[in-house]
C-alpha cells in the first residue's frame, strides 16, 4: 500500500521523466497490478482502495481547491473517474480483483502499443475508429483475451475479447 501511495506521488510529480501519456498509463496499469495484491475481504486493503478512490476522484474533480488535480487528466475526467468507481465498488462487494486485470492492463496497453506502432511501423497501423489504430485495437483484443478470470471458458474469453476491443474503439471517453 505504501508502494501504491510512492509511485502515484512520483507519477503525479515527477514532470522530468515521465510525460503525461506515460504517467496516465502507468497509473493506470500499474496502479491496477498493485490492486491485484489487496485482497478485498481484508477491511485494511478496502479501506486503503476506498481512501485511494475517494482521493483520487477529489483530484480528478477538483473538490478541494488546496490539492491539485491530476496532472495526466482533465477535469471531471470520466475515464479516471470510472476506473475509480470501478475498482471501488469491486472492492466493497469484495468480488475477485482478478476479474479486473483487463480493465488494468487492456486499455494502457493498447494505447502505448498502438502510438509505438504508428510511429515505427506506420503503413501497418491504420486508424479505423477516430484516433483507435488496428494494432492498438489488436493489442486490446489480445491483453484482454490473456488477462481474463481463467475459469473463463475459449469461446466466452474471445468474444468478451472482441467486445472489449468494439468498446474500446467506439467508446470514446467511456473506453475503460
Amino acid at each position: 500500500m505504501a508502494a501504491e501511495g510512492l509511485f502515484l506521488l512520483v507519477l503525479q510529480f515527477d514532470t522530468k521523466h515521465f510525460s503525461d501519456f506515460a504517467a496516465r498509463k502507468m497509473c493506470h496499469s500499474l496502479s491496477g497490478l498493485m490492486m491485484l495484491f489487496l485482497p478485498p475481504q481484508y477491511i485494511l486493503c478496502r479501506l486503503y482502495v476506498y481512501a485511494v478512490v475517494i482521493v483520487g476522484l477529489v483530484m480528478t474533480w477538483q473538490l478541494v481547491p488546496a490539492l491539485p488535480k491530476w496532472r495526466f487528466g482533465d477535469y471531471g475526467d470520466i475515464g479516471i473517474t470510472v476506473y475509480l468507481i470501478i475498482v471501488g465498488f469491486w472492492f466493497y462487494s469484495e468480488y475477485p480483483v482478478a476479474v479486473l486485470a483487463p480493465i488494468f492492463f487492456a486499455d494502457p496497453s493498447g494505447a502505448v502499443i498502438g502510438k509505438w506502432a504508428s510511429r515505427n511501423l506506420p503503413e501497418y497501423n491504420p486508424t479505423w475508429v477516430g484516433k483507435k489504430t488496428v494494432i492498438g485495437s489488436l493489442a486490446v483484443f489480445i491483453v484482454t483475451f490473456l488477462t481474463l478470470y481463467r475459469p473463463l471458458a475459449f469461446m466466452p474469453r474471445l468474444l468478451t475479447s472482441l467486445a472489449t476491443m468494439l468498446v474500446e474503439g467506439f467508446g470514446g471517453k467511456f473506453d475503460n
